[in-house]
């Protein structure tokens, strides 16, 4: 393991905050491991690296109540890190990190919210905003989703309390802080996930993932940051800026067909389009049904390419903006052959298929 001391050399931090902060990087580094374990907990921002996890340490220890320096934003490669959806490194240098957007005009007295950075192509969008309070030392920010009585480590890496009491014990005001794309319907998503990282007490930084059926080259997003105090009782005391932005679609997209031949087996699979589309951030693999209610597709599908099997994330059933139905695969960039094969199984029953199509390459 390397010493705190090396991580922190060009920062100028004085050494009782060093001192204190070594055993304590030395934790974050087996939390770090062990956290990959829980990937899926979608508020669990993961210390992928261990200059992330120096600034971070020493962000959190006070010194006469004073911070020595302040954290580094989480950026994308922080969120996606070793996890399903970690970015290649050819796509590192398409990341945008000078993002000028317009507000809609909505002032508040309570936060400012900035977009740190952003990464799109034609299927998936993916950002980082950031929510700090205007006043420092008043508030405790928690994502939207938690409650007061959630273990802070679900979301920091510098506090394993109970958030209500962490709250109490340090004489702050507990604040849900979410938001995420609001302009979903226009841009074809209907799912977005959100995780959360607290870069300490009263900032917050949000990376929201989805996938769209919008395919223009130019993307405009309105990212919206919201805020609620626990005593709310509307919608009207939510506290919401939004900022709107253009994203380019830089990863020259890649499209084939596959044309599916007749089904064989217990069931009939209604597939009647299959479309790969390449990008340099991954492979998409959308099916089409040919049926009148999702509710018809009451199965699973494994993806073979020849005898190997796929790994692959998504494919959940939807109807789609155009009112077709389908589902979408995503996959690691990757070379496929000339015939893939879906095979229905059981969701109960996962060894159980029910049926087999074959695809060929157009």
């Amino acid at each position: 393991m390397k010493d705190f001391r090396h991580m922190v050399k060009e920062m100028d931090v004085p050494d009782i905050v060093q001192d204190k902060a070594q055993s304590a990087f030395a934790k974050i580094q087996e939390e770090s491991r062990m956290s990959k374990k829980n990937s899926n907990n979608i508020r669990r921002g993961i210390f992928k690296s261990q200059a992330a996890a120096a600034v971070a340490v020493v962000a959190a220890i006070l010194v006469g109540g004073v911070v020595y320096a302040a954290v580094a934003h989480f950026g994308l490669l922080d969120f996606t890190r070793n996890g399903p959806e970690e970015i290649p490194q050819e796509a590192e240098p398409l990341i945008e990190k000078d993002i000028s957007p317009v507000s809609d005009g909505a002032e508040n007295d309570l936060y400012d919210c900035t977009v740190l950075e952003a990464l799109c192509d034609s299927e998936t969008i993916m950002i980082v905003y950031e929510v700090s309070a205007k006043e420092n030392g008043k508030y405790l920010f928690i994502p939207e989703d938690a409650m007061p009585t959630d273990n802070m480590s679900d979301w920091t890496n510098y506090s394993n309390q109970i958030a209500s009491e962490y709250a109490d014990a340090n004489n702050l005001t507990i604040v849900n802080i979410g938001g995420g794309i609001s302009n979903r319907e226009e841009l074809g998503i209907s799912v977005e996930s959100l995780r959360f990282q607290s870069v300490r007490n009263d900032v917050m930084d949000i990376y929201v993932r989805c996938e769209k059926e919008s395919d223009v080259t130019n993307v405009n997003v309105e990212c919206t940051a919201t805020a609620c105090f626990l005593d709310a009782t509307s919608m009207d005391d939510i506290i919401r800026k939004t900022l709107i932005f253009t994203l380019e679609d830089k990863t020259d997209a890649i499209v084939t067909h596959y044309k599916p031949e007749k089904s064989d087996g217990e069931i009939d699979i209604p597939i009647v389009d299959i479309q790969v589309t390449q990008t340099v951030l991954g492979t998409y693999i959308d099916v089409t049904y040919n049926v009148e209610n999702m509710e018809n597709i009451d199965y699973a599908l494994r993806i073979k390419d020849g005898e190997k099997a796929l790994n692959f994330r998504g494919g959940g059933v939807e109807v789609r903006s155009d009112g077709s139905i389908g589902g979408q695969y995503i996959l690691d960039r990757q070379e496929l052959g000339n015939v893939l094969t879906f095979e229905a199984f059981d969701i109960e029953d996962k060894g159980t298929t029910l049926g087999t199509i074959t695809a060929t390459l157009e």
